[in-house]
C-alpha cells in the first residue's frame, strides 16, 4: 500500500519534476519495496545535466552542460541555446558558440557579471526570449542560479505567471542571496510598478 501512494504522487504531481526529486523517489522505492524494482527510475541523459530543470515543454533550464551534452541537447529538439555565464566561469566551454552552432541551434550569449547583474542584462535576456518564444529554449549558466533568477523574473514580468508559481521552480535551485535580491526587486519596480514590493522574493 505504501509503495501505491508513492506512485499516485510521482503521476499526479501538480508541477514538473526534476532530477533531484526523480532520484529521491527512486532511492526511496528500493529502501520502501525493493521487489518492485521495475519502477525504480535512471535520470540518464539530458537530465544529467548539473542542475537541470524543465519549466515547460519548450524551456529547460541548467548549469554547464558538457561537450557531449549538448548533443543530448540538439536530440531533445532544443532549437536555440542561450548562455548567461561568462567566459571564464567555472567549466565553461572556450569553443561553445561553434560546438552548439556545429549541432544546428541557434546560440546567444548574455554575460551577466554574478556580483552585479544589470537591467541591461534582463533587457537583453527578454528580447532573446521573446523572439525566440516559437523556438525550443535550452537557457544555461554556471550553476543554474543565474537563469533561475532571469526566467523567474521573465514568466512573472513577461509571462504574467503568478509570484508563487515561479518562485516554486526558483527555489528548486536556489534561494537569491542579497546582491540577487535587489537585483530582482529593481527589475520588477522598473517593468511593474505597480507589483508590491514589501516583502522579499525569497
Amino acid at each position: 500500500m505504501q509503495i501505491e501512494r508513492h506512485r499516485i504522487r510521482l503521476f499526479c504531481y501538480p508541477r514538473q519534476i526534476s532530477a533531484r526529486e526523480l532520484t529521491h523517489f527512486s532511492e526511496s522505492i528500493k529502501v520502501l519495496a525493493p521487489e518492485f524494482s521495475f519502477l525504480q527510475m535512471t535520470t540518464n541523459g539530458i537530465e544529467d545535466i548539473y542542475n537541470f530543470l524543465r519549466l515547460s515543454n519548450t524551456v529547460a533550464t541548467a548549469g554547464q552542460p558538457t561537450e557531449a551534452q549538448f548533443s543530448l541537447i540538439k536530440a531533445a529538439g532544443y532549437q536555440v541555446v542561450i548562455n548567461l555565464a561568462l567566459r571564464d566561469s567555472p567549466n565553461a566551454l572556450a569553443h561553445e558558440q561553434a560546438i552548439v552552432e556545429a549541432l544546428g541551434m541557434q546560440y546567444v550569449q548574455i554575460p551577466v557579471i554574478w556580483e552585479m547583474p544589470t537591467l541591461q542584462d534582463i533587457a537583453h535576456f527578454f528580447t532573446v526570449m521573446t523572439r525566440n518564444a516559437e523556438q525550443s529554449v535550452f537557457v544555461h549558466c554556471a550553476a543554474n542560479k543565474r537563469v533561475s533568477a532571469f526566467m523567474y523574473l521573465y514568466r512573472r514580468l513577461q509571462l504574467g505567471m503568478s509570484e508563487e508559481e515561479a518562485k516554486r521552480d526558483l527555489h528548486q535551485v536556489w534561494v537569491p542571496n542579497e546582491v540577487w535580491q535587489v537585483f530582482m526587486q529593481q527589475a520588477i519596480a522598473h517593468y511593474s510598478p505597480a507589483i508590491p514590493l514589501n516583502r522579499p522574493l525569497a
